[in-house]
């Protein structure tokens, strides 16, 4: 999030600012799944739970997940985890 300002901001800023721009939140932090379960409402999240890796590899492995993650997007799905 650092295009945006939030590399260091808590995890209510960065729900906040995802669900008023409409942007997908891509993390690592089980927190966003929590709050996307208790939300009926707010931003869509992709959650990385794939345990301990490089950036480099978790682009790779999102680059080939993505024609399943993008049709989840598309379905409207609000959580979606990637192991």
């Amino acid at each position: 999030m650092l295009d945006v300002s939030l590399a260091q901001s808590k995890d209510s800023e960065i729900w906040r600012y995802a669900g008023e721009t409409g942007a997908v939140i891509v993390s690592k932090d089980e927190d966003f799944a929590g709050m996307a379960r208790r939300s009926e409402r707010g931003p869509t999240v992709i959650w990385m739970h794939t345990g301990n890796g490089t950036t480099p590899s978790l682009l790779r492995l999102l680059d080939a997940l993505w024609p399943l993650i993008d049709a989840r997007l598309i379905a409207g799905e609000r959580l979606i985890e990637v192991r």
